[in-house]
């Protein structure tokens, strides 16, 4: 019962962090428990489905979808804190720096939004729309969280924290617990099963192969992954998923 009731505190820790929700103030927090925490990061991607589909829902009632698609993109924004949007923007403007290893570093941690960041950000939230208008569902739309987290899960799985770089994301990295790891992603998987049929498996694949790709470039350019490029896997996940739900059941 300890076991449960610890992991449960590391889960809320998890929901504090990922977004806006409040979550009980009784909840004891630590670095390493928040940690542990984010491993189940798919897990609050289905709570932040599930709200999607709820405001997807009751917009549905009154406005056109290319309203309703609009006040689901900013919810997502909202209820999430911008949180992997920032390292999104991060991320774009130390890759349209042109530079590597601590210069790249330094224009990250830069706090102020540079050309890169806002164009990286702009186009991603441009494709979000524009597949949500496309592939607006209720099932889409409940996945499309844990699509985002999943990416973030893979890359802390597979990447590796890079050397003398002080980040939030060290403690979740180089904290790696596989045996959590791997039954999330085949709960994911069979999630998607539930959801899409067989078409899941081929989403599911197309996730493991852009994260693994991502992962690796960065790493070789770069010399490993650090939060914000986690926070970029969120939502470069996402627009994946958003696409691949588009070739399979629209186009």
């Amino acid at each position: 019962m300890k076991w449960l009731y610890n992991k449960g505190e590391n889960i809320l820790l998890a929901i504090g962090f990922l977004t806006k929700l409040s979550i009980p103030k009784n909840v004891t927090f630590s670095s390493s428990k928040l940690a542990d925490g984010l491993f189940y990061a798919p897990l609050v991607g289905v709570l932040i489905g599930a709200l999607l589909v709820l405001v997807y829902i009751l917009t549905s009632l009154f406005f056109p979808s290319y309203i309703v698609a609009a006040i689901v993109l900013v919810f997502y924004v909202y209820i999430t804190g911008g949180l992997h949007i920032d390292g999104l923007g991060d991320l774009g403007d130390g890759l349209f720096s042109g530079r590597s290893n601590d210069g790249f570093y330094q224009v990250m941690k830069d706090s102020r939004l540079g050309t890169g960041g806002f164009l990286t950000i702009i186009f991603v939230l441009f494709f979000d729309y524009l597949f949500l208008l496309e592939t607006m569902d209720w099932k889409v739309l409940l996945f499309l969280p844990v699509a985002g987290r999943l990416g973030m899960l893979l890359g802390a799985i597979i990447g590796s924290y890079p050397k003398d770089y002080e980040g939030s994301g060290k403690l979740f990295i180089n904290g790696r617990n596989f045996k959590n790891s791997w039954w999330l992603l085949l709960v994911a998987l069979v999630f998607l099963f539930f959801l899409f049929n067989w078409l899941g498996l081929l989403i599911f694949i197309s996730l493991l192969m852009v994260t693994f790709i991502l992962v690796r470039i960065w790493s070789k350019r770069l010399g490993g992954i650090t939060g914000d490029m986690l926070g970029a896997l969120v939502e470069y996940s996402q627009v994946v998923f958003l696409f691949m739900s588009y070739v399979l059941f629209v186009f």
